[in-house]
């Protein structure tokens, strides 16, 4: 059972267990950044984080969140990661930060839910 004020708390065990001062964190699918906070703490100064997330709105409230807990550490590339270099093509769905649109994961583009991100190999 998690504590109060604590996030998936089984999870943040892991990142305290195994993130040390120095270490280079890549958080792929950043979200709205609780991992790349929790890691950046983590690794100190001396460490890096690399924040990866494809939305903007995310991005936008990681940012805000990054400049209030001042952590210099997070590099943020807002892009998709893909086997691809180009674009990708996708929709939120219920959950996903409380947005309703259809459920379908990838679209053409031409769907007014859909949104588009760029694509890097990684």
């Amino acid at each position: 059972m998690e504590q109060s004020g604590s996030y998936e708390a089984h999870l943040t065990a892991v990142f305290e267990q195994y993130c040390r001062p120095g270490m280079t964190v890549v958080d792929v699918g950043a979200n709205i950044g609780y991992y790349a906070l929790l890691a950046s703490r983590l690794v100190g100064p001396s460490g890096r984080v690399v924040a990866i997330e494809p939305n903007s709105e995310n991005c936008r409230l990681l940012l805000t969140s990054l400049a209030a807990q001042g952590a210099e550490n997070v590099e943020l590339l807002a892009v998709a990661c893909s086997t691809e270099v180009g674009w990708a093509y996708f929709s939120s769905h219920v959950g996903s930060n409380g947005d309703s649109s259809p459920t379908t994961i990838w679209c053409d583009g031409r769907a007014p839910s859909c949104r588009c991100s760029p694509s890097t190999r990684w």
